[in-house]
């Protein structure tokens, strides 16, 4: 009905991504990024896609734009702490553990956060924040999303949490 609307279209993008259907999903969010260059709900898909794709240095692109242009919320930088820790950028995503923890002395920062980030870093040690994640009352939304039902799926740890969200797939 809103053909040219951004937020229709990167919805359908993001549905695109559910659907595992990337590259179209990628071509959505590029067409929307044409249009506003900075709107941050198509560089967050896009970003997914990229990351699910494996395609590093574009992901990390799309999420390092998309912490600056949110002023470095604590979702997105979990979100570039994963992507950096997924591809090899094992400093960086150290460096912005350490940033979330000094942000945390005055702002709430959802446990998250953390999680994204040491997933990427390969700390499966850090179950802690994981459970810290369901206790703050995580989005079950987010679980929904390939790339994290993928990740949560695999470990053990996580099934007491996704069962009692119902997520168990």
């Amino acid at each position: 009905l809103e053909p040219t609307s951004l937020v229709v279209a990167v919805g359908r993008a993001h549905s695109l991504y559910i659907a595992r259907r990337f590259d179209e999903a990628i071509e959505v969010c590029t067409s929307a990024l044409r249009v506003a260059g900075s709107y941050v709900f198509a560089l967050h898909v896009r970003g997914l896609c990229y990351l699910c794709t494996g395609q590093g240095p574009e992901a990390i692109a799309d999420f390092e734009a998309v912490a600056t242009l949110t002023k470095r919320t604590p979702f997105y930088l979990g979100l570039l702490g994963l992507c950096y820790g997924e591809f090899g950028k094992r400093q960086e995503g150290l460096d912005l553990v350490a940033e979330l923890d000094h942000m945390s002395r005055d702002t709430y920062v959802h446990p998250q956060c953390y999680m994204l980030a040491y997933a990427g870093l390969r700390q499966q040690e850090k179950t802690a924040f994981q459970e810290r994640v369901y206790e703050h009352g995580a989005a079950p939304f987010n679980y929904l999303t390939t790339y994290f039902r993928e990740l949560y799926n695999l470990d053990p740890h996580q099934s007491p949490g996704l069962a009692q969200m119902r997520l168990i797939v």
